[in-house]
């Protein structure tokens, strides 16, 4: 979703692709047409993940309650205990706590909210109508992908989603499955352990993020330098001629520049 829109780099890549041929290279100006494809598929898969979790807490609290038979039951009521040497896989600790609640005291939850919000006022906020009559509005906007990998990155941090873990001797699920009451007091069934992966997105994000900011860097540093005006000049058909002089510049075809109106 990053790199479409780093220009430098693009350039770069353009550059470096002459022994292709031009069809090959002319994809790289399709960058923006990616970049919304690219969109969709976030906003598509953010939908189907925030569907997929709020059904996961209501099962959750279901098997707390015990509704989907013994099984459930006593794993949902496993606790972190150094004493009966047991770790939890049921995030939900209290019958009491609706998907509302559980949403927003947790870090999965809290950030969830967050990033959805921004994603859903930079999505809507990037239609034709809007960018073309209120560019500011767009541009600005477009500045809470920050605040959506910010909460991307730490989205995990909670560990909700647990994990069997190996023991020893091992938990013999396929014989321990219907008798939990064994747990912990023969051999074949020891108590299971569960524990939540470490947190992953920054390892996918960060290279991208890495590059953007580069790219940032790069256009601050260009634009600190001094342009000036050679000539205005009014067209007909409404074309504006502008003539720049800036130190170092050299010209080549296909170049675009930034006007800061």
């Amino acid at each position: 979703i990053l790199l479409p829109v780093c220009r430098n780099l693009l350039s770069l890549l353009r550059g470096s692709f002459m022994c292709c041929g031009r069809t090959i290279r002319k994809q790289l100006d399709k960058n923006l047409t990616f970049h919304k494809l690219v969109a969709y598929m976030i906003a598509l898969m953010t939908a189907v993940h925030t569907i997929a979790h709020l059904l996961n807490v209501e099962w959750y609290s279901n098997s707390l309650e015990g509704r989907y038979g013994p099984l459930a039951g006593n794993l949902s009521m496993l606790d972190d205990s150094t004493e009966l040497n047991t770790t939890y896989l049921n995030p939900v600790r209290s019958s009491s706590t609706t998907p509302t609640i559980f949403v927003f005291t947790t870090i999965a939850g809290l950030t969830g909210v967050v990033i959805t919000l921004a994603l859903i006022l930079m999505i809507t906020s990037s239609m034709e109508v809007i960018r073309r009559s209120y560019f500011e509005v767009f541009w600005y906007t477009h500045h809470l992908f920050i605040i959506f990998f910010a909460g991307l990155v730490f989205h995990g941090a909670g560990r909700i989603v647990r994990s069997q873990q190996v023991t020893d001797p091992p938990h013999n699920t396929s014989f321990c499955d219907e008798q939990p009451e064994n747990w912990g007091k023969i051999p074949e069934c020891p108590i299971p352990q569960f524990a939540g992966g470490f947190p992953q997105t920054w390892m996918w994000v960060i290279g991208p993020m890495i590059i953007y900011l580069c790219e940032r860097l790069l256009r601050f540093i260009r634009y600190m330098q001094p342009v000036s005006y050679r000539k205005i000049v009014i067209r007909p058909s409404k074309v504006l001629e502008l003539q720049l002089v800036k130190p170092g510049f050299k010209m080549e075809v296909g170049q675009y520049v930034f006007l800061n109106c």
